[in-house]
């Protein structure tokens, strides 16, 4: 596991977030799972590494809606993607989905993994990010049996919750997956999803965190920090995971649709030198 400086501490949020999210390998790979938000912070993160001037490369390996023209420099397709100047975003599909209703948001179909394996030999990003997930913009689910879809080579796996709701009463209608959430954390309908359930879902092998690379970076973000109803809980409730879950590098608190996005960035001990 990568180390940061004890001296990180004092650094910004952002500061912390280069330090945990160093390219030391290239391309650095980092996959995106959970609930609703993982595309907007897949272009957050991708616009943060343009500023450091990296060519990065946004994909997805399940299918999304199509990006708007001013979340990325380029848009490719597997079949006609090429070399980019540095400092660009270059979003790169497989294929555009035939949709069943006019006026419709487009959706794409995402990169095999051998198509992926394409885009990482090329050479030609610094940065790849992936949503690997699909969770039909509901803040929290547990994954099927196919997912996520997680590149096995990937550095880093991002889950995503949102934050309006923890310490809710869980409801079917927000949660996909419901039947997987309920087995895999004993949640049940109009129990709360508290710290228990919270925990069932990160640290089971079959959670959030399925099919992460043994040696990947694990962070969660909770997102929509502005939603929760007990946000002095909420950050008591994420200092006291992190505590409990050696695997998790770092806990993101965040509001993800405001310009200062990262409200809090909590640091696993471990990581500390």
């Amino acid at each position: 596991m990568m180390q940061i400086d004890k001296d990180a501490l004092s650094l910004t949020n952002l500061q912390l977030i280069a330090q945990l999210l160093n390219v030391q390998s290239t391309p650095l790979t980092i996959s995106l799972v959970g609930g609703g938000g993982k595309t907007h912070l897949a272009f957050w993160l991708a616009n943060l590494f343009k500023q450091q001037g990296h060519r990065v490369c946004v994909t997805t390996t399940t299918k999304m809606y199509l990006p708007r023209p001013s979340q990325y420099d380029y848009i490719d397709s597997i079949d006609s993607f090429s070399a980019k100047p540095n400092a660009t975003i270059t979003f790169i599909y497989q294929s555009k989905i035939q949709q069943d209703k006019e006026n419709q948001p487009i959706k794409v179909q995402g990169l095999t993994f051998d198509d992926l394996n394409r885009v990482k030999q090329s050479n030609l990003f610094n940065v790849i990010i992936v949503e690997a997930d699909g969770a039909k913009q509901r803040p929290i689910k547990a994954p099927a049996g196919h997912e996520p879809c997680i590149p096995e080579d990937t550095n880093i796996v991002i889950g995503v919750t949102g934050a309006e709701v923890i310490f809710s009463r869980a409801n079917p209608a927000q949660i996909h997956r419901w039947d997987e959430f309920c087995q895999l954390t004993g949640c049940s309908n109009q129990k709360e999803i508290d710290h228990s359930v919270l925990k069932s879902l990160i640290e089971n092998p079959q959670g959030m965190f399925k099919h992460a690379p043994r040696d990947a970076l694990r962070i969660w973000v909770i997102n929509k920090y502005d939603q929760c109803k007990q946000p002095n809980a909420l950050l008591k409730l994420a200092n006291n995971l992190l505590a409990e879950q050696p695997q998790l590098s770092s806990i993101w608190i965040t509001q993800l649709s405001r310009k200062a996005p990262i409200k809090k960035v909590l640091i696993n001990k471990g990581l500390t030198k």
